[in-house]
């Protein structure tokens, strides 16, 4: 009976350890990446990029010729290419009204790093360091901005332009408290449930209103997107499966302005699929065809969402350069052969 009771315990013990052990592997997939829990607080914009499905694919490639000299420069003394070395980046979006009139960026890099070059490239462009909780902060003068900029670890390198060094000390802050519980800015606690699930890149943002005349009414100021999601949460995301699957939703306040946006979002979808159609006189290409017969709008109450799905030759053909036109040279008329003159005999 005691050894019944013992087994029943042991039994009892696993199952629990096992479903908090589940629970938490739930939960972690239900949170945001660990670079967006560290951010600072944005009650504007969040955007995450996660390069590391797309370079594994074979998509992110490093572009052929040449590359830009100050760009060369900055690899050949920090040991860093963006194309090869960085697998994450989350930005912390700024608005103008939040940023002294100016759109501004907190950011943190993850990925492949070369501390001892990167210290050296930061010290000799910046200010001597200041320590923030065992952390150097070297300031970098630009025009019209200070870039703030601070190495967390081997892989893990934070920055911000805004005026005030508060926003990196709180990325300094979250990244010693990495072990607390965090979902990030306000933006995303409310609305990362809306990012599709295994999103390789994805953008939450508040858009400012477009009025002719007018400075946007709070939010980011983007002038087309603006005009047609203006004064609404845009959820914006994409994942890659072989295709790339698009969606994007915003969230409005009521009925009224939903109908707006979807009749503007409607509208262009008609534009593009009219002009695909018509685009050369030998029959649209069918993966572009495909690309825009995928687009879909739809209004749920006070939301709504659009999606579509790019085909991979569709990507292949974008990503491809075209191919130059040989131009052949006429070829020269010959001249006429000249009649041999008869050899005189001897």
């Amino acid at each position: 009976m005691l050894r019944r009771r013992r087994k029943l315990l042991i039994a009892v013990v696993v199952v629990l350890i096992l479903g908090s052990v589940g629970f938490a592997i739930w939960l972690r997939k239900k949170a945001p990446p660990d670079a967006v829990r560290m951010l600072p607080e944005s009650e504007d914009g969040v955007f995450y990029l996660n390069l590391k499905p797309l370079r594994v694919a074979g998509v992110l490639k490093r572009p052929e010729g040449p590359r830009e000299p100050e760009y060369e420069q900055f690899v050949k003394e920090t040991g860093f290419e963006f194309e090869r070395d960085l697998d994450h980046a989350a930005f912390a979006v700024h608005g103008p009204a939040a940023a002294g009139g100016q759109t501004r960026y907190s950011e943190l890099l993850v990925g492949h790093f070369d501390v001892a070059k990167i210290e050296a490239y930061l010290k000799k462009a910046g200010k001597p360091a200041e320590n923030y909780r065992e952390a150097a902060i070297y300031t970098i003068p630009l025009e019209g901005r200070t870039l703030r900029v601070a190495i967390l670890g081997v892989d893990q390198v934070a920055a911000s332009n805004l005026e005030s060094a508060a926003a990196i000390h709180e990325i300094i802050d979250h990244y010693r408290a990495a072990a607390q519980p965090r979902e990030g800015p306000a933006l995303v606690r409310e609305h990362y449930h809306d990012v599709l699930l295994g999103s390789s890149a994805w953008f939450i943002g508040k858009i400012g209103a477009m009025q002719l005349g007018k400075a946007p009414s709070g939010g980011l100021e983007l002038p087309l997107i603006g005009t047609m999601f203006g004064g609404s949460v845009v959820v914006a995301s994409v994942r890659y499966q072989g295709s790339v699957h698009l969606k994007m939703e915003a969230f409005t306040t009521g009925p009224e302005q939903a109908q707006n946006i979807n009749n503007n979002l409607q509208n262009v979808a008609g534009l593009l699929k009219s002009a695909e159609l018509t685009s050369s006189g030998g029959g649209p290409d069918p993966d572009v065809k495909a690309f825009f017969d995928s687009i879909n709008v739809a209004q749920k109450d006070e939301r709504v969402v659009m999606t579509a799905t790019i085909p991979q030759g569709f990507i292949k053909k974008v990503l491809t350069e075209p191919p130059t036109e040989q131009v052949v040279a006429p070829s020269p008329t010959p001249s006429p052969t000249p009649t041999p003159k008869p050899r005189r005999k001897r």
